[in-house]
């Protein structure tokens, strides 16, 4: 386990085990409700980002899970500057390991990549779980129609014979 998980689970699991109940979606106004829970005396509470913002000052130091839905407001929290600065500092999810082995030798990583970005490479969120293939011809109206609903498709690659290994990495 990395040092950041470690320590972001010891603030959750403080006294060795942790209830996590998400309370933010069951009531029309769950403000009153989280800010009662926060003064419980309770480690950690799950919010969605726009509870989080409005009750950001009465969680004191509690730890926080964060829950995203995919929602238009995600791409605002969560971006990839964000999640190189924690693969640069070595946060990485759990199936970091499993993604590794699975590939194994089969990629090749150009030496100008930055080391964090070849981290996220394998990181299951990152890592092909929202891939598309369309052929060249058709690619730029789909961006298009991605666009109304999504704020940052890209074409990231291209589809090729398969030379030295499956995956090539470059600048």
């Amino acid at each position: 386990m990395t040092l950041g998980k470690s320590l972001r689970l010891r603030r959750i699991f403080a006294n060795g085990r942790a209830l996590v109940v998400p309370l933010d979606h069951r009531t029309d106004d769950p403000v009153p409700l989280v800010r009662s829970i926060a003064r419980s005396g309770v480690d950690a509470v799950a919010l969605s980002p726009g509870v989080l913002e409005r009750v950001i000052e009465d969680l004191a130091g509690l730890a926080v899970v964060l829950r995203l839905n995919g929602s238009k407001r995600t791409p605002q929290l969560v971006s990839v500057q964000g999640a190189l600065e924690l693969a640069a500092v070595g946060v990485l999810t759990g199936a970091d390991k499993t993604n590794r082995e699975y590939i194994g030798d089969d990629i090749s990583i150009d030496g100008s990549v930055d080391k964090a970005m070849g981290r996220l490479l394998y990181d299951p969120q990152t890592a092909g779980g929202m891939l598309i293939s369309i052929a060249e011809d058709r690619s730029q109206a789909l961006l298009e129609r991605l666009q109304e609903n999504y704020p940052t498709p890209r074409m990231i690659g291209r589809v090729t014979e398969k030379a030295s290994h499956s995956i090539i990495v470059e600048r």
